[in-house]
């Protein structure tokens, strides 16, 4: 059996922090870290953004499980102001002393910084903060909450792993080109221009091209197996959890480019040449599905719907005769009206034209997106578990349970080392 924190702290209470945010309707940007000459010179624990029109109206936030002080109070005042972030949140699981409260409360107006306390039994000022962009009922923010928790502690293992592949492998180029690869898409958050984003990490993936498939090209050499049965360690085991952190990171790099697409929406509808010119040097396909998207009715929520379907839902959907409650799920979650839910994914088929789209029906049951790795389709099977049935994958997918039985299995043996509990 394993279980989450009951007094998360440390790392943990960063992930639930940022779980909980993303719970109630925000995209949710994690561990931000600024590099200069091989320095880190700033670390950001969460950036949310909210999904709705309000879209730059980003809180960037502080998730400490300590006390707080006033000199958290002002490094959030001039990171916020650096990166031309609106607000602030330093969000502790401490509770505050009433002098410091006094005085916190005194300053948050000139420096729209709050401090807020946040634990798994008192959230109410933390929810009051972030108020949702539109409705989901209790049960299903709470299955959430406890999905992307889990998907934060299994992509803390896979970092784990990546440092010992690391440092068992001194002579190879695969580890240093990862980190750099992964490093080079989370610094384009420090770019004040979206578009200027985009061209980064579009740079980034053109610098370390098939990143993924180099994975498995090293995972075959390694054990002397094909490509295909290498590409199986991924898909449907537990194995090599670096290599699946690699292919998360790819899949983000993709929203994040759709995230900034949207973001820029409303900046670049003005008539300034530079604007102009930072949209006309992106590729030509971003260009078209650019002009696409800007019609979309959903196009404040679509990043945050491929957002949720990446970390919280397993990458998948079913949808068969007789039982729409899983898209009914996702359309809720995602504010996304469940008719549009389908369409509103093929967005990444605009953006990143792939053979035969992105999204494979197996059986007319199960549709999943590509390249997603077994320990994030696994994270998806404990959604529906804790949300849609009480028993067994049969009542949701009765030609695919086994499958999703599989899926959940990896992800469990994946996360037991480190939330194992005693029954």
């Amino acid at each position: 059996m394993i279980s989450l924190p009951k007094s998360p702290d440390g790392e943990q209470y960063e992930d639930a922090v940022a779980s909980f945010i993303r719970a109630f309707g925000y995209f949710v940007e994690s561990r931000l870290i600024l590099h200069h000459e091989g320095r880190e010179i700033l670390e950001l624990d969460v950036v949310s953004t909210p999904a709705s029109e309000d879209f730059t109206a980003k809180t960037l936030v502080d998730a400490k499980s300590g006390g707080t002080g006033f000199a958290d109070l002002f490094k959030i005042f001039g990171w916020r102001t650096f990166l031309d972030i609106p607000k602030g949140a330093i969000i502790r699981h401490q509770e505050t002393p009433e002098r410091d409260r006094t005085a916190f409360v005194r300053y948050e107006p000139d420096t729209q910084v709050s401090v807020l306390q946040f634990s798994l039994t008192d959230s109410d000022n933390v929810e009051a903060y972030f108020p949702p962009p539109f409705g989901v009922n209790d049960n299903l923010r709470k299955q959430l909450f406890i999905s992307g928790w889990y998907a934060a502690t299994a992509e803390r293992i896979c970092s784990k792993e990546y440092s010992k592949f690391k440092r068992d492998n001194p002579e190879s180029e695969l580890p240093m080109k990862i980190r750099k690869y992964d490093r080079a898409c989370r610094v384009t958050f420090f770019e004040k221009d979206p578009l200027i984003r985009v061209q980064k990490l579009y740079a980034a993936f053109q610098k370390y091209p098939g990143l993924s498939g180099e994975c498995i090209h090293w995972i075959a050499e390694k054990e002397g197996i094909s490509y295909k049965d290498a590409q199986s360690k991924l898909f449907d085991t537990e194995g090599y959890p670096w290599a699946q952190q690699v292919m998360l990171t790819e899949h983000r790099a993709r929203i994040l480019i759709i995230k900034n697409a949207v973001e820029s929406l409303d900046r670049y509808e003005t008539s300034d040449i530079m604007d102009r010119l930072r949209l006309l040097v992106t590729p030509t396909n971003f260009q078209r599905s650019f002009e696409k998207i800007k019609k979309n009715h959903h196009r404040y929520k679509i990043p945050y719907l491929l957002h949720l379907m990446i970390e919280v839902f397993g990458g998948y959907y079913i949808d068969h005769d007789g039982f729409s409650a899983d898209l009914e799920m996702i359309s809720e979650a995602s504010g996304i009206p469940m008719e549009d839910v389908i369409d509103c994914l093929s967005v990444l088929d605009d953006f990143f034209p792939t053979q035969n789209g992105w999204v494979v029906s197996i059986k007319g049951e199960l549709n999943n997106i590509k390249f997603l790795p077994a320990v994030w389709r696994g994270i998806g099977c404990f959604t529906r578990q804790g949300y849609l049935f009480e028993d067994k994958y049969e009542e949701i997918a009765p030609s695919m349970s086994w499958l999703l039985s599989k899926y959940h299995n990896v992800a469990y043996k994946l996360l037991k080392p480190s939330l194992g509990v005693v029954e």
